[in-house]
C-alpha cells in the first residue's frame, strides 16, 4: 500500500528514468496558463526539502522560475538579486559583465532546467573559436558554474551541469608571460624621466595591482624605512564613477619593502607633483594621491592608455594581470620577476 501524503509535502514522486525525487509547487496562473515550480532531489527527504523552501519563498512574495524560465533570465535575476552582497561590487559588476558577454549569447536562450553538460561544452569551444584564452573561458565557466550551484541548491535544477565540464587548461603561453629582466629592463629605460617612471618602477618593483598603484597615498610610504602599505584600490564602477575601495581580502592588505631604486623615483616624483601643484594653483585638489592628474585628482584607471607615453619599448607577450613577486633588484640589475599587464598601455 502506497505512503499516504503528508500534509504540506505537496506531488512528491520517484522518477525511475533517472533516480532523481521530484517535487512541484503550484504557482497560480500567468495569462490562463497554469505556472508550476519543479525541484528535484536525490532522496525524497531532499526533494520534500526544496519544495517547502520554494512554497516559503512564494508565501513571502518573491518570485520564483519556472519551467519557462531561461538561462538568461535566471542569470539576471541572480547577478541582480542573490550576487550583491555577497562579493564585493566591483567584482559583481565583473560577474555582470562575463555573462552578458561571454555566457548569454551562447546559452541564455535555452531553458534553465533544461540545460545539460554539452551546452556548457559548446559554450566554452565557441568561447575558444573567438580566440578568447583559456583564463578568460575559466572565468566564463566559474561565473556559470557559481550560478548554477545556486539554482541547484534552491532545487531550480536536476543538478549543476556545469560542475561536469572540465575547466579549460591554461597552457604554458599563458602562464610563463612574465617580462623578461631584458624587457622589464628596456622599460625601465624608457620610461626613466618620464611623468610615469615612479608609477612603473613601482609597479614592476612590486608586482602590486594597477587600482593598487593608483590608489596609493603619500601617508602609505615610509621612505625613511623603505616601506609601503597596500591598503586600498582605485576602481571605476559602471554608473558610480571613480572610487576607492578596500583590497578584496585582509590579505591583500600588506606592508612591501621598497627597493632604493623605488624610493628614489618616489623622492623625485614627489619633488615633480610639489612643481604641479604651483603650476595648477587654485585649481590643484589636493587629495593625498601618489599618482595624480595636473590638477591633484586620482588617475582614472582606464584613462592610462590616455596619458603620456614614454617611447616606445619592444612589445613583450601578454602579461598577467595579478602577479605578486617581489623585487630582486638593486640599482645596476633590475631583476624584477613581473609586472601588471597595464603597463603596456603606457607605451
Amino acid at each position: 500500500m502506497a505512503k499516504r501524503r503528508g500534509h504540506g509535502e505537496g506531488g512528491v514522486y520517484h522518477r525511475a528514468s533517472d533516480g532523481l525525487w521530484v517535487g512541484s509547487v503550484e504557482l497560480g496562473y500567468d495569462g490562463g496558463k497554469r505556472r508550476r515550480k519543479t525541484v528535484y532531489g536525490k532522496t525524497r527527504a531532499e526533494a520534500l526539502r526544496k519544495v517547502k523552501e520554494v512554497q516559503r519563498t512564494v508565501d513571502a512574495g518573491f518570485t520564483v522560475s519556472d519551467e519557462r524560465t531561461t538561462v538568461a533570465q535566471y542569470l539576471n535575476w541572480w547577478a541582480t538579486t542573490v550576487l550583491p552582497g555577497t562579493v564585493k561590487d566591483t567584482t559583481a559588476d565583473g560577474y555582470r559583465w562575463i555573462i552578458d558577454h561571454y555566457i548569454t549569447p551562447h546559452i541564455g536562450r535555452h531553458k534553465l532546467t533544461k540545460l545539460r553538460a554539452e551546452h556548457v561544452q559548446s559554450m566554452l569551444a565557441a568561447l575558444e573559436s573567438k580566440g578568447l584564452s583559456a583564463r578568460t573561458r575559466r572565468q566564463a565557466r566559474t561565473v556559470l558554474g557559481r550560478a548554477i550551484r545556486h539554482a541547484d541548491k534552491w532545487g531550480m535544477v536536476p543538478r549543476n551541469v556545469v560542475a561536469l565540464v572540465d575547466a579549460p587548461a591554461i597552457g604554458d603561453s599563458e602562464t610563463g608571460d612574465a617580462l623578461t629582466i631584458t624587457e622589464a629592463e628596456a622599460l625601465i629605460r624608457a620610461s626613466t624621466g618620464d611623468s610615469i617612471e615612479a608609477l612603473v618602477r613601482v609597479a614592476l618593483g612590486l608586482g602590486i595591482r594597477r587600482g593598487e598603484a593608483l590608489g596609493l597615498m603619500w601617508s602609505d610610504i615610509d621612505m625613511e624605512h623603505g616601506q609601503l602599505t597596500i591598503q586600498r584600490t582605485l576602481k571605476r564602477r559602471t554608473g558610480h564613477g571613480l572610487v576607492v575601495d578596500t583590497p578584496k581580502t585582509k590579505k591583500a592588505i600588506r606592508t612591501l619593502p621598497l627597493p632604493t631604486v623605488c624610493v628614489d623615483a618616489l623622492r623625485d616624483h614627489k619633488a615633480r607633483q610639489g612643481e604641479a601643484r604651483e603650476h595648477a594653483g587654485r585649481s590643484w585638489q589636493e587629495m593625498g594621491f601618489v599618482f595624480t592628474t595636473p590638477i591633484g585628482t586620482p588617475v582614472d584607471p582606464p584613462d592610462q592608455a590616455g596619458r603620456s607615453r614614454p617611447p616606445p619599448v619592444p612589445r613583450p607577450p601578454p602579461l598577467r594581470r595579478h602577479d605578486h613577486a617581489g623585487a630582486e633588484g638593486t640599482a645596476g640589475s633590475h631583476q624584477f620577476r613581473s609586472w601588471p599587464c597595464w603597463l603596456r598601455h603606457h607605451r
